[in-house]
C-alpha cells in the first residue's frame, strides 16, 4: 500500500502494480496518469480488479486522467460505483489488438461516463491501422443516462469495432451539451502493444504520437470513412458532428 501524504502534489503517474494507493490528501492533484503494463500479457486482468473499482477513490481531486488499457479492462468499469466528482477531462488511449469480440466493454464506458458528472472534454484514441470488415453490419446506440456537461470528443482510429459506433451515437444522442464531436479514421495511436506514451489533441495542438496509416494500410481509411458515414452522418448531428 502506498499512503501519500503530499498536499502539494499536482501530478502523479502510476503504473499497475498490484497496490493500493492512497492520494486523499492530495487536494492540489489535478492530473494523473494509468498505463496498464500487464494489458499485453494474459491471466493478470482479475489482479486488476481492485483498481477499477478504487480508482475514483484514490484519486478524488483529479481534473486530468490519462489512461491506457484494452478494452476489456474497460468493461472491468461496469463495477466501479464511486464517483469522479472534479474530473473534466479524460483521455482514453485504447489498445484493440486483442479484440473485442463483443461490444460487452461499451457498458464499462458508459458507466465511467456517468461517474464522470462534470466531463467536458473526453478524447479517445484506438490502433491508427486496425482492418474495416467487408461485411456491414447494423449498428443501435447503446442505452444509458444523458450528460450534461460533455461538450468536446475526438476519437481517432475510428473502425468497426464491435461497440465503438455504437458508443459514438449514445454520445451524440445523450450528450445534452455537445458542441463538437471529430471522428477520425485516418490516424490513430501507434501499434505498438508495449507503447506507454500517450496519443492526445488536447488544447488544439498535436502530439508526435499520433500517425497515419503507411501505404499498406492506407487502403482501409475510404473503407472506415464509409463505415463512419454510413452510420453516423445524420442530419441531427450536422451541426456537431465532423468526420475526417
Amino acid at each position: 500500500m502506498i499512503d501519500l501524504h503530499a498536499p502539494n502534489l499536482t501530478k502523479f503517474e502510476f503504473d499497475d502494480h498490484p497496490m493500493q494507493t492512497v492520494l486523499t490528501q492530495s487536494s492540489k492533484l489535478s492530473e494523473a496518469i494509468f498505463v496498464s503494463n500487464l494489458r499485453v500479457l494474459d491471466g493478470y486482468d482479475d489482479v486488476l480488479d481492485y483498481i477499477f473499482t478504487e480508482l475514483p477513490t484514490a484519486l478524488p481531486h483529479v481534473h486530468t486522467l490519462l489512461l491506457l488499457l484494452t478494452v476489456n479492462q474497460v468493461e472491468r468499469f461496469s463495477n466501479t460505483h464511486d464517483c469522479f466528482m472534479t474530473l473534466r477531462h479524460l483521455n482514453m488511449n485504447l489498445d484493440i489488438f486483442l479484440g473485442p469480440y463483443d461490444d460487452s466493454w461499451v457498458m464499462g464506458f458508459v458507466n465511467l461516463l456517468e461517474l464522470a458528472p462534470l466531463l467536458e472534454e473526453l478524447e479517445l484514441h484506438m490502433d491508427h491501422d486496425r482492418f474495416c470488415s467487408e461485411n456491414p453490419r447494423t449498428v443501435l446506440a447503446t442505452q444509458g443516462p444523458p450528460h450534461r456537461h460533455l461538450k468536446s470528443v475526438y476519437m481517432s482510429g475510428f473502425c468497426d469495432v464491435l461497440g465503438l459506433a455504437e458508443l459514438a451515437l449514445y454520445i451524440l444522442r445523450n450528450a445534452t451539451v455537445l458542441q463538437r464531436m471529430v471522428v477520425d479514421p485516418v490516424a490513430g495511436m501507434m501499434d505498438n502493444a508495449l507503447i506507454e506514451r500517450f496519443c492526445s489533441v488536447s488544447n488544439g495542438g498535436s502530439s508526435e504520437d499520433i500517425v497515419f496509416p503507411t501505404d499498406g494500410t492506407r487502403k482501409y481509411v475510404s473503407k472506415k470513412r464509409m463505415f463512419a458515414k454510413n452510420n453516423l452522418d445524420k442530419e441531427e448531428f450536422c451541426r456537431v458532428l465532423t468526420i475526417l
